[in-house]
């Protein structure tokens, strides 16, 4: 009857987690999709290379499933950049050292 969404999204190191999660979590229980029983979760999942990852949680009734979690892919993509939240890209840094 029920099925637990989840998400993965990489944030840039330079960003404030604790507002991210505020943000996505005030995303997730302003949707009528999202059950209250259980409330949605953002969890800090890893230090990857180039970002902070964070797990995402939510339950919604079955047929709820993938309308909630695309829906809420874009509305992620679209808002959490307003909210100074940015998504970062692998990178590396060159260090050319001159001998002479």
């Amino acid at each position: 009857d029920i099925r637990r969404v989840d998400w993965t999204l990489s944030i840039s190191y330079f960003d404030d987690v604790d507002v991210a999660r505020r943000e996505i979590l005030a995303m997730l229980t302003a949707d009528s999709r999202v059950l209250t029983d259980t409330p949605p979760v953002v969890y800090v999942q890893n230090l990857g290379e180039s970002s902070v990852n964070l797990s995402i949680r939510a339950w919604v009734a079955n047929g709820d499933y993938w309308s909630l979690f695309f829906d809420m892919n874009e509305k992620m993509y679209k808002e959490l950049p307003t909210k100074g939240i940015n998504f970062p890209f692998p990178q590396v840094d060159v260090n050319i050292k001159n001998n002479k």
